[in-house]
C-alpha cells in the first residue's frame, strides 16, 4: 500500500486570543522526531522517520544474574564470546543468539575477552587483572600476569597476544604462557582498546587525553590523532581499511596516572548466584531467555558527562568528525556500509554514513549499549543496565514510532491530524497523566482524518509503517477548553497607603510592582515579573487592595471590584473595570464602618461570548476617616482627667507631654487600651498637659490643658 495522509483542519480562530484558538503541534525536524520513541523504525537527521530494522532480545541475561556485558569477541565459529559482570562469567552466544556458559573467572568483571588461534578463550577479570586461558570446560588457568590493576583489552596479532592495561597505561606483548614484555609504556594512565589496521599494525586507544596511537615497535608508539576527549573507547576498521574510533568524556591534564577509569555505571540488581557448572543458573520461575523486542523509553536516563564523537581518520593528525552528541559513545562497529555507534545512559544506537549523515536505529531498554559485534552479515548488541544480548533484523510490518506526549495545558478537544508520508497508518491515545499509564485510553484509529481519542489534557500519536513506509512531517490540532480564572489572596494595605501607575518614561526608583506590593517587599528595584509599576502615595483617606489571580489558559484577565457594608445586601461594583490586580481609592465621603470587597476576574477579552470568571471576597476592611475625640478635659489637682472616644475604630495609642515636644504613652484607668471609649487620669505636675490620641485607622487628634 502506498498512500499519503493529508488531512487538513479548518480552525475557528479568534486572532490574537488564546483560549478559543485552535493550536497546532508540528513534528518535522530531527530534534522533534528524536523526542519520541521508535521500534523497527529509523529516525533520520534530515527530518524523517522510516521503516527500519529492530533489535530483538535473544537472551535476557538479568535472569541469569548478569548485570553487564563489558566485552565481546567473534568466536570464529559464527558466534560471539561475551565478557560479563559482576560475577566473572564468560558466555558464548551461538548464531541464533542462544547463550551458554564458557567459564567463571575469580574476579568480578570481565573487561576483555578474545578467541585465541588455538581455539581457546582468553580473558581477563578485574580487579584480578590476570589473563586466563579457558578451554574445553576445564578450570581457567592463568596464562599471563601483567602486574597491573586492570586489563582493558586483548588482541591477537598472529601468534602474539597484546594486553592493554591500566592504571599505569602499559601495553604488553605475550608470546607464550607466562612469557611477555612491555611493548609500549607511554604517558597515559589507561590503554582502553585495541585493533589491527589493514597492514596488521596494532592500534591503541588511550584514556587521559583520548589519543589514537599506532604501535611502532621498540617500545614506541606514534600518535595518529588527539581527540581532545577523555578517552578513545573503541576502534573499528572497515572493509577498505579506513580507521574510525569513538571518543568521549573530558580530557584530563595528560600526565601519567593522572586519572583512573571508572567503568560505566551499572544499576545493582539482586541476581541469582551462578551455578558451578558451565552455564549461569536462572532464577527460580524465570521465563525463557527469548524475550520481546526491546521497548523505547519515554524518559531517557542521565548520560555519562561530556558526550562524545565518532571520528574517521583521514591521515595522521587529521580526522573528520562524523557524529557528535551529548550521549557517551561506548561501542562501535561497521555494518551495512555504515558505522554503528552504541551509547551509554540512554541506550541509543546510531547509524552514521561515511559522509556524516546520522540516523537513530533504536533506543534499547538497556541503558548502556556497551558492546557491538558483527558476525557475517549479522549485527549484535550487548546491553547493560539491563543486561541483554540482542540481534538486529527486519521489523517487517510491525515497525512503529510514538511521539513525545503532547500537553494541551488543560482539558483539550483533539481535532485533525496531518501526516506527510507514504505507507503510514496513524492512531492516537489520550489521558490526564503526564506519562502514559493504565489510566489512559486505548489506542484509537483515525476516523475521516479526525482524532477519535477522548478529550483529555495529554495526547500521543503513533505511526505504523509498512515495509517501505516513511513520514516527513506530522501535525496535530487541538483546542484547549476554557477554564475559569482564579482569584488568590487579597491583601489589604495599611490606611493612607495608596498607589498610582508610575510614568513609564521616568521609571522612578521608588516604583514597585504589584507582586512586590502584595508581598510587602521593601526593595523597590527588585522586579518579580509584573511589567506595570506603581508609585506610592501617602494620603490619609486612601485604601488599597492588591490581589493575585491566575488563569489555566493564560488568558488576559479583567477585574471588577464590588463593595458592601458588612453583612448588608449585595455587592455594588465600581464602574471602571481594571486591567491590573490593584485598586487604590479615596474613602473621603464614605460612611465609617466595616466593609467587604469582592474581586471578580473575567477572561472575556480572550473568550468573547463565552467568558468565565472567578471571585474572592476580602476580609473585613475598616473605613474610618474621623479622628478620635478628647472630651471632658480638666485639671484635678496635679492630675489631668479626660476621656477619649472614637466612633468607628479601636484606640491604638494615647500619648502625653508636659512641654509639647517629647510624648510618652499612657494607659487608661482600667489598664488596657482596647475599646472605642477610654477614661484617663494622668499626672500633670507642671500644671499643663499636651495629649495625642490615635485610632487603628491612623486618625489622630490632639488637645491641651493648663491651670
Amino acid at each position: 500500500m502506498n498512500r499519503s495522509l493529508m488531512v487538513v483542519i479548518s480552525a475557528l480562530v479568534a486572532s490574537g486570543l488564546s483560549a478559543v484558538e485552535t493550536k497546532r503541534v508540528i513534528v518535522e525536524t530531527y530534534s522533534d522526531w528524536r523526542k519520541g520513541e521508535a521500534d523497527g523504525a529509523l529516525i533520520g537527521e534530515d527530518g524523517f522517520v522510516a521503516a527500519g530494522g529492530r533489535f530483538s532480545v535473544m537472551s535476557n541475561l538479568v535472569l541469569s544474574g548478569v548485570e553487564a556485558i563489558w566485552s565481546v569477541a567473534d568466536d570464529g565459529a559464527g558466534g560471539a564470546l561475551l565478557g560479563t559482570g559482576p560475577k566473572g562469567w564468560i558466555l558464548r552466544a551461538d548464531g541464533t543468539g542462544k547463550v551458554s556458559g564458557v567459564a567463571k573467572l575469580p574476579g568480578a568483571n570481565v573487561y576483555a575477552v578474545a578467541a585465541g588461534p588455538d581455539g581457546a578463550v582468553y580473558a581477563s577479570c578485574s580487579p584480578d587483572a590476570k589473563v586466563y586461558r579457558c578451554e574445553g570446560g576445564k578450570e581457567p588457568e592463568v596464562y599471563y600476569e601483567p602486574g597491573e590493576k586492570h586489563v582493558w583489552a586483548l588482541l591477537w596479532a598472529g601468534k602474539e597476544l597484546y594486553v592493554a592495561t591500566g592504571n599505569r597505561g602499559r601495553l604488553f606483548k605475550v608470546i607464550e604462557k607466562g612469557k611477555g614484555s612491555v611493548a609500549y609504556d607511554g604517558e597515559e594512565s589507561n590503554l582502553r582498546c585495541l585493533a589491527l589496521d589493514r597492514d596488521g599494525r596494532v592500534l591503541v586507544g588511550s584514556e587521559g587525553r583520548g589519543l589514537l596511537l599506532r604501535l611502532e615497535g621498540d617500545g614506541k608508539a606514534f600518535a595518529l590523532f588527539d581527540s581532545g576527549r577523555g578517552e578513545v573507547r573503541q576502534i573499528a576498521v572497515d572493509e577498505a581499511g579506513h580507521i574510525a574510533f569513538v571518543a568521549g568524556g573530558k580530557a584530563d591534564s595528560g600526565s601519567k596516572k593522572a586519572s583512573s577509569v571508572a567503568a560505566p555505571v551499572v544499576i545493582a540488581l539482586k541476581a541469582a548466584e551462578p551455578s558451578s557448572g558451565g552455564e549461569p543458573k536462572k532464577e527460580e520461575g524465570a521465563k525463557d531467555a527469548a524475550a520481546p523486542a526491546p521497548k523505547v523509553e519515554t524518559s531517557p536516563s542521565a548520560t555519562p558527562s561530556g558526550g562524545g564523537d565518532l571520528w574517521l581518520l583521514v591521515e595522521p593528525g587529521f580526522a573528520r568528525r562524523l557524529w557528535s552528541g551529548s550521549e557517551f559513545p561506548q561501542s562501535l562497529a561497521r555494518h551495512g556500509g555504515e558505522w554503528i555507534v552504541g551509547t551509554g545512559g540512554d541506550g541509543r544506537v546510531f547509524r552514521v554514513s561515511d559522509d556524516g549523515r546520522e540516523r537513530i536505529v533504536a533506543k534499547l531498554e538497556s541503558k548502556d549499549v556497551t558492546a557491538l559485534l558483527v558476525t557475517g552479515n549479522t549485527l549484535w548488541a550487548g546491553g547493560s543496565n539491563e543486561a541483554a544480548w540482542l540481534k538486529f533484523g527486519s521489523a517487517g510490518k510491525s515497525g512503529w514510532y510514538r511521539s513525545e506526549v503532547i500537553d494541551g495545558g488543560t482539558l483539550s478537544d483533539w481535532g485533525s491530524a496531518r501526516v506527510e508520508g507514504e505507507g503510514v497508518a496513524v492512531r492516537t491515545r489520550s489521558g490526564n497523566t503526564r506519562d502514559p499509564d493504565g489510566t489512559w485510553g486505548e489506542w484509537q484509529p483515525m476516523s475521516g482524518g479526525k482524532v477519535t481519542s477522548r478529550a483529555a489534557r495529554y495526547l500521543q500519536f503513533e505511526l505504523r509503517f509498512e515495509p517501505a513506509g516513511r513520514a516527513r512531517r506530522a501535525e496535530v490540532f487541538y483546542t484547549p477548553r476554557n477554564l475559569p480564572p482564579e482569584v488568590g489572596k487579597i491583601v489589604i494595605l495599611a490606611p493612607g497607603e495608596g498607589y498610582e501607575p508610575a510614568p513609564r518614561a521616568t521609571m522612578p526608583p521608588p516604583s514597585r510592582s504589584v507582586s512586590q506590593i502584595a508581598s510587602a517587599k521593601k526593595d523597590p528595584l527588585s522586579d518579580v515579573g509584573d511589567e506595570a509599576r506603581f508609585t506610592r502615595i501617602e494620603r490619609r483617606s486612601y485604601r488599597t487592595l492588591v490581589w493575585t489571580a491566575s488563569d489555566p489558559n493564560d488568558d488576559k484577565l479583567e477585574y471588577r471590584v464590588g463593595w458592601r457594608p458588612r453583612g448588608k445586601g449585595g455587592f455594588m461594583d465600581f464602574d471602571k473595570p481594571l486591567d491590573r490586580p490593584i485598586l487604590s481609592f479615596d474613602t473621603s465621603g464614605w460612611a465609617d464602618g466595616g466593609y467587604e470587597f469582592r474581586v471578580t476576574a473575567s477572561d472575556r477579552h480572550s473568550n468573547p461570548g463565552a467568558a468565565l470568571s472567578g471571585e474572592r471576597i476580602s476580609e473585613l476592611v475598616l473605613i474610618d476617616n474621623r479622628p478620635p475625640q478628647i472630651v471632658g478635659l480638666q485639671m484635678e489637682g496635679t492630675n489631668a482627667a479626660f476621656r477619649v472616644e472614637d466612633a468607628a475604630s479601636v484606640l491604638t495609642s494615647v500619648t502625653v507631654s508636659a512641654d509639647g515636644l517629647e510624648f510618652d504613652p499612657v494607659l487608661p484607668i482600667d489598664g488596657v487600651l482596647d475599646s472605642l471609649v477610654e477614661e484617663f487620669r494622668v499626672p500633670a505636675p507642671g500644671g499643663r498637659l499636651f495629649i495625642r490620641a490615635r485610632d487603628e485607622a491612623a486618625n489622630e487628634a490632639g488637645a491641651s490643658v493648663a491651670k
